[in-house]
Parts: C-alpha cells; structure tokens; sequence
C-alpha cells in the first residue's frame, strides 16, 4: 500500500513539475515578446523624430509627397573608409572607433547595441507605422529592377506618383536605460542628389530630441 502511495506522490511531483516548467516557458515568452515590442516601439518613435525633421518643410507637405522605405535594414557595410582613405566594410572595432569619434561622449552600450543591432533584418517596419512621413514600403528585388532599368533613380518618380526619395534605414542602438539612441539613414532623390547621416538622439521628458548628427556622404 505505501509502494502505491509513493508512485501516486511521485506521479504528481512530476506533473506539478511539469506545469510549473510550462508556466514559466509561458512567462518568459510573453516577457520576451513585451520586450521586442518594446523595442519596436522604440524604433519606431526613433525614425518618426529623425523623418519628420528631414521632411519639415511646409511646401513637401503641401505637395503631399511620400518616401519610398526599403525593406531591409542598413548593416555594417556603410560608407565606411579605412586609414588610407579607402572605402571598405568596416570591422565592428574599427566602427565602433568611428562612432566614438563622431560623436564623443555618446554611451559605449550605445554604440555596441546598434553595431550588433544593424546585423538584425527589419521585421517590425510594417506599412502604417507611424514614421512622420507618408511613406511607402518597397522590396530590394523592386528597388534593385529599378536601379538596373535604363533610367535608374530617375525612374522612381515613374512608378511612384508623388516620390520625394529613396530611404534606406538602419535599425536602431539604444543605451541600456533607453534613453540614447543612434540611427544612420540614407535618401536618395535622384543620381547626384542623395545623403547618409548618422542622428543621435537623446529622451527628454520622455520625447526622443535630436542632439547630433554626422554627415558619412553627399552627391
């Protein structure tokens, strides 16, 4: 009879073990998920303080023209170039030097949090996000058709009524209190009419503020 008792007492250890593992498995995945959302949020709010700055002007409003947002992310390979000069992909050490020396006084977690971040693809930019800017979202087998047609960039305005240019985004670092960020874009309007910038934000009273940028290129 006691052999009996302790199968059954053994029998329901492990069952409670087991819906205790599943209830943790459950937490943590929700937890997880609340923090890319998070994160996402984040981003999000990010490119919407950057975009609406870069398309202020009254008269693109007016005119209610949008940008065309590549579906996919900015990585390491940016307009990077080496001591000599030379443009080359750079390794994240030499990047992160980069990025101090652009920006001196941004946070190191920053700056590790957007190298690593910019190897991740863009999965939470969805059309009707909110960015700021009218936008559209296109595909690189889309955009690369038009970069190979005989009129390139000038074919943009063609299939896209109302094109005021060409964005392609990097995902963005934070600090670990989400409080600083950093974000690289680049827009292309026409063959010698584009740019890449690097934008550091900070949070004041909870609202994401401007307070540097960095040039990497101009045509």
């Amino acid at each position: 009879m006691l052999a009996v008792a302790d199968v059954g007492l053994h029998d329901m250890r492990k069952t409670l073990q087991h819906l205790i593992l599943l209830v943790l498995c459950a937490l943590g995945s929700s937890c997880a998920n609340r923090q890319r959302s998070t994160q996402s949020d984040q981003e999000t709010g990010v490119y919407e303080v950057v975009l609406s700055q870069c398309f202020s002007r009254p008269w693109w409003r007016a005119r209610r023209h949008y940008v065309v947002i590549e579906e996919r992310s900015v990585n390491l390979e940016v307009h990077f170039r080496d001591a000599n000069g030379v443009l080359a992909t750079p390794t994240p050490e030499n990047l992160s030097i980069e990025l101090h020396g652009r920006f001196p006084g941004i946070g190191s977690d920053t700056v590790t949090n957007y190298i690593h971040n910019s190897t991740e693809p863009m999965r939470h930019l969805k059309p009707g996000s909110q960015l700021g800017v009218p936008y559209t979202l296109a595909t690189k087998d889309e955009i690369d058709s038009i970069m190979k047609s005989p009129k390139g960039v000038s074919e943009f305005p063609h299939r896209y009524r109302g094109f005021a240019g060409l964005l392609t985004l990097s995902r963005v670092g934070f600090n670990r209190e989400g409080t600083e960020a950093l974000v690289y874009i680049e827009c292309v309007v026409g063959g010698l009419d584009g740019s890449g910038d690097y934008y550091l934000l900070r949070q004041d009273k909870h609202r994401w503020v401007i307070v540097s940028s960095s040039l990497v290129w101009i045509s």
